[in-house]
């Protein structure tokens, strides 16, 4: 019996995979390995016999297979190959896989809610990246952002994408699989990761930013399994239509991990050519800097944080970790049509891509700026989640951060010498993963509460009404209701789990924000 067809479900089991990883090889060029020394590269693997030879020109890497003769061990292949003139480093293709969800409940775990007092669906997610501080205010918009992140390219390099989901109506959003890779062309997603992770981007209402456009490229199979030789094609890809764009805007969303220092060399050269990479820190509870591409310093690592600013038990941590972002039981995409929640630093990392399209689309010279200047606007003015800032679409409308409040009245003046937590304290920017983040400042109690900017708290109305007798004050900069407002929205449903016993909302009740 023959090979299975491309596209055929076995065609990309994990065992046909594995299968194919005998005798493969992912191949690093140097950096100087243009397009005549990469034809140079590719007839000296010819000579020597490999075969299913794929130049990746942009990034300058190679995959092929070179079966080793009999008696030959792998380790020589590998080291008679790198002494090609122009070969950097070969190493042994293998498998990566998608970072592993954890989001089995224990005692003492926060409840999270997935609708809101009126059964419509409620993405947490989205209500805490707005705001500087808990308790969450039910606005899950971001109305400093209104490009909402049109103009932007977001590329999420995972096991697909659903496109045809109600969620995705009216979002420019198509799926794919390269045909160097075993899937389907049409990149349909039979794991439900890669649209889950879309949808957190830019969902019509799941999203961060509806307003940007989603390429999913498939590079894992139904067990969230895949080739390294498949995934950096997948990038080879991203990197390919930035080089070729240069005056796009161009996120790469990657929540995966694997093996092999071609990885982080494969996210520097990226980097070079101008894509901003979102990854996740991965789900091991231990150091993100052991992990790929996790530990990269030419990506932005987002670990997971709870609906409590708590970090979650599963996520990996460490100096590695350039923001925290909401991961815990977020709600987004299934392929069955409906939603569902999913937890993980795979969750967390699309809240930060879509934050990164926000302050893209919204900033003039947005498609020419790098990594390291990404993450100042992705945290400038943040609250602190630990040691580590929280990505926001910071409330002061521009990315930096926002003026302190003033004083409440009846409140102490802070104590001499001991800065108070104020939205308006910059935040230590990550630079490149080296020695950790700065000290956190000491918060002062007696100092006044932060509070989230002006953007988010209108003005009363002239002419308001005053309060009726015995009816509590309003909160400084707090508007009176107008006259014949509606009452405030209750707070919302609380289940156990975070599950309402009715099964999932269903799509049409809420509109898209």
């Amino acid at each position: 019996m023959g090979a299975p067809a491309r596209g055929d479900m076995h065609a990309a089991s994990t065992a046909r995979l594995i299968e194919g990883l005998t005798d493969a090889k992912v191949i690093t060029l140097a950096e100087d390995c243009g397009g005549e020394c990469q034809a140079s590269v590719s007839k000296a693997l010819t000579s020597r016999g490999c075969s299913s030879i794929a130049v990746l020109p942009t990034l300058r890497m190679v995959t092929a297979v070179c079966a080793k003769t009999a008696g030959e061990a792998a380790e020589t292949v590998n080291a008679e190959t790198a002494k090609i003139p122009g070969v950097l480093d070969v190493e042994d293709d293998s498998l990566v896989t998608g970072t592993k969800v954890d989001e089995e409940d224990r005692e003492g775990d926060p409840i999270i809610p997935i609708t809101d007092g009126n059964g419509k669906p409620y993405f947490w997610g989205l209500d805490r990246i707005n705001q500087y501080q808990l308790p969450l205010d039910m606005n899950i918009q971001t109305q400093c952002y209104p490009k909402k992140g049109d103009g932007v390219e977001v590329f999420v390099v995972d096991s697909g994408c659903m496109v045809n989901h109600p969620e995705f109506s009216g979002v420019k959003i198509r799926s794919m699989a390269l045909e160097s890779s075993p899937y389907d062309p049409a990149g349909i997603d039979d794991r439900g990761h890669g649209s889950h992770v879309a949808g957190t981007v830019a969902g019509a209402r799941t999203g961060v930013a509806p307003g940007s456009s989603v390429t999913c490229i498939k590079v894992l199979n139904d067990r969230g399994r895949g080739k390294s030789s498949d995934v950096a094609a997948g990038f080879e890809y991203v990197a390919a239509y930035k080089a070729a764009n240069p005056g796009a805007k161009v996120i790469m969303q990657a929540s995966l991990g694997g093996s092999g220092n071609h990885h982080n060399t494969v996210m520097r050269r990226m980097a070079g050519v101008g894509v901003i990479g979102s990854v996740a820190a991965g789900n091991d509870g231990g150091d993100a800097c052991d992990h790929t591409p996790a530990g990269s310093p030419d990506v932005i690592t987002a670990g997971n944080m709870d609906i409590d600013d708590s970090v979650w038990r599963s996520s990996n941590i460490g100096r590695c970790v350039d923001v925290f972002a909401p991961g815990h039981k977020i709600l987004s995409v299934d392929i069955e049509g409906t939603l569902t929640t999913k937890t993980g630093t795979s969750m967390a990392a699309p809240h930060v891509s879509g934050i990164i399209a926000l302050i893209l689309a919204n900033h003039p010279n947005g498609a020419s700026l790098d990594v390291n200047a990404v993450k100042a606007l992705l945290t400038a003015g943040a609250p602190m989640i630990t040691d580590h800032p929280l990505a926001w679409a910071s409330p002061s409308c521009n990315g930096s951060a926002p003026a302190p409040p003033a004083p409440m009245p009846g409140m102490p003046a802070p104590m001499p010498g001991m800065p108070a937590p104020m939205p308006g304290m910059p935040t230590p920017v990550p630079g490149p993963k080296g020695p950790g983040p700065a000290p956190v400042p000491m918060p002062n109690p007696g100092a006044p509460a932060p509070v989230d900017p002006p953007c988010q708290m209108p003005v009363p109305a002239p002419g308001a009404p005053a309060p009726a007798p015995g009816a509590p004050a309003p909160a400084p900069g707090v508007p009176a209701p107008a006259p014949g407002a509606p009452a405030p929205a209750p707070a919302p449903v609380m289940y156990p789990g975070g599950i309402p016993p009715e099964g999932s909302p269903e799509l049409p009740q809420m509109p898209p924000q």
